[in-house]
C-alpha cells in the first residue's frame, strides 16, 4: 500500500533538515598483504533527521549501551551489511557512522529509517573535510 504523501517530508518542514554525507559501499579489494579492504564511492551530500536512539532499541537490535548510535530518517536509499555486501558509511556530527540496520519505507512512503553506529576505525580516513 502506497501512502499518497511523504510523512518524512511533512515532518522535516517544522523540524528542519540536517546535513550528512553518504559514502556508498562499492566493493572489496585486496591490500598488498592480501587482506580485504572495503571501497566506497565519493561522498554524496544528503539531508534528513538525525535523532538519538531510545535505550530499549539497543537491546531489541542487539547493540550494547557503550556504542554511540543514532537514527537517521532520510529519503536516500542506504544499505546496511547484508551477507556479501558491506554497509554504507555516513558522516555527521564530525564522526563517521556505519549503517547497522535499515527499515526501507522508501517504496511505500519515500523515506528510510537508518540505524547508524559510530565507527571510530574509519574516522581519520573518511571524516576529513566533511565535518
Amino acid at each position: 500500500m502506497t501512502i499518497p504523501w511523504n510523512l518524512l517530508g511533512m515532518a522535516l518542514g517544522p523540524i528542519g533538515r540536517q546535513r550528512f554525507w553518504l559514502l556508498k559501499w562499492t566493493g572489496r579489494t585486496a591490500d598488498p598483504t592480501g587482506l580485504a579492504v572495503d571501497s566506497y564511492a565519493e561522498p554524496i551530500e544528503c539531508t534528513g533527521s538525525i535523532q538519538d536512539v531510545q535505550q530499549d532499541t539497543y537491546e531489541k537490535i542487539g547493540l550494547n549501551y557503550e556504542q554511540n548510535v543514532r537514527n537517521v530518517w532520510t529519503e536516500e536509499k542506504v544499505r546496511a551489511l547484508d551477507g556479501q555486501n558491506g554497509p554504507d558509511l555516513l558522516v555527521f556530527e564530525g564522526k563517521v557512522w556505519t549503517v547497522y540496520k535499515t527499515t526501507p519505507w522508501n517504496e511505500y512512503n519515500g523515506w528510510n529509517q537508518v540505524v547508524a553506529v559510530q565507527a571510530p576505525q574509519h574516522q581519520q580516513h573518511f571524516a576529513q573535510g566533511l565535518v
